[in-house]
């Protein structure tokens, strides 16, 4: 989901179990991974993704994929300033993937040119703040999620 971060759009993450809510607004996503948010499915198809079944690069794990996708940019431009990645043995492993990362690429992105029907309009949350969330979660019943949220500590 962290590839919707944007303007927008923050995605709520949880921690820990249940136990603590990180907020991912483009601002803090670039302070923790030191690229924007839309280069985030480059990302997972250079590290992989156990959870969807994504093998990624070979000997890429995440910190090497953060450093590249910050260095480089998306996987065209690493690709396109390919004798420029150190050390020799990822350049390689990135050689030999390069048609398999495009596929993992396109594997992990999510379609965003799904419009909501105008009559739809209000299901999106209006803010962030606990009680605009809360209250969110009663108008559309969301009892079960409104509890675990109250019996949260703030972050």
């Amino acid at each position: 989901m962290l590839q919707l971060v944007d303007d927008n759009t923050y995605v709520l993450v949880q921690s820990r179990g249940v136990t603590d809510i990180k907020v991912y607004t483009p601002e803090s996503f670039r302070a923790e991974y030191g690229f924007a948010p839309a280069l985030f499915v480059d990302f997972k198809a250079l590290r992989g993704d156990p959870s969807d079944n994504i093998p990624g690069v070979k000997g890429v794990g995440e910190k090497t994929a953060q450093k590249l996708i910050a260095e480089f940019g998306a996987l065209e431009a690493i690709f396109e300033r390919l004798e420029e990645v150190k050390p020799e043995r990822i350049r390689e492993a990135l050689r030999a993937a390069k048609d398999d990362v495009f596929g993992y690429r396109e594997l992990v992105s999510l379609h965003k040119d799904c419009a909501i029907p105008p009559e739809h309009e209000d299901i999106r949350a209006p803010d962030f703040s606990r009680e605009s969330f809360l209250a969110y979660l009663d108008k559309y019943g969301l009892q079960a999620i409104k509890k675990q949220i109250e019996g949260q500590r703030q972050v």
